[in-house]
């Protein structure tokens, strides 16, 4: 996919595969690829990438991402908390469960 907006992109790394870049870290929440041997996702905190289980993540009610999942990533829970339109930082598994329970026929 091309990255419109690197603010919210992300990259799934697995050894002897191509990259994966997403245009929307909802998009890597929600995919079910299965990476053959090690693999790593990346999500962009700021001007760097982190690790996306390292990272906390919120909803945003001003969010606005190339595919509408409307999550954004963080370094800290409170910078995540203070952003979330309900006060909560999400950890990368939690985020993965939101996201997947309400993509259109449940992420499946």
């Amino acid at each position: 996919m091309l990255v419109s907006r690197e603010a919210q992109s992300a990259e799934w790394i697995a050894a002897g595969e191509e990259p994966r870049f997403y245009d929307d870290i909802g998009c890597l929440a929600t995919d079910r690829w299965t990476a053959p041997g090690r693999s790593a996702r990346f999500v962009h905190v700021g001007r760097t990438w982190s690790p996306a289980e390292t990272c906390f993540y919120a909803r945003p009610p001003d969010a606005s991402t190339p595919m509408g999942y409307g999550a954004a990533a963080f370094a800290t829970r409170e910078e995540a908390a203070s952003r979330d339109r309900e006060g909560r930082a999400r950890s990368w598994q939690e985020l993965v469960r939101d996201l997947r329970a309400s993509a259109p026929g449940g992420g499946r």
